[in-house]
């Protein structure tokens, strides 16, 4: 009972490892100060939502016109874009507040 106990818990921790996926996906850092001039000047993006974290925050910048958008990380006076885009849907908020 015990070796099928072991020969399970290989197999469940194999699979969870072979599960996970690799993205090779740049970020781009500066300070906060240059990424969101550029922001601004390139893209016409102005923000739209920010949120505190435990270290820093999130903000969503939008251009409605171009339908660009860019979410950013921002902590201690640098900024890493975390994606970009060119198209997006504003979702209604259902439900109650929490």
């Amino acid at each position: 009972m015990r070796t099928l106990a072991l020969a399970f818990l290989f197999c469940s921790i194999s699979t969870i490892a072979n599960a996970q996926i690799k993205l090779d996906k740049p970020i781009l850092c500066d300070s906060a100060t240059a990424i969101l001039q550029i922001i601004k000047d390139r893209y016409q993006e102005i923000p739209v939502w920010i949120g505190s974290q435990r270290q820093g925050i999130i903000m969503l910048t939008m251009n409605d016109a171009t339908q660009s958008w860019t979410l950013l990380e921002i902590y201690d006076e640098v900024a890493c874009i975390l994606g970009n885009g060119n198209k997006f849907n504003t979702m209604q908020r259902i439900g109650p507040t929490l």
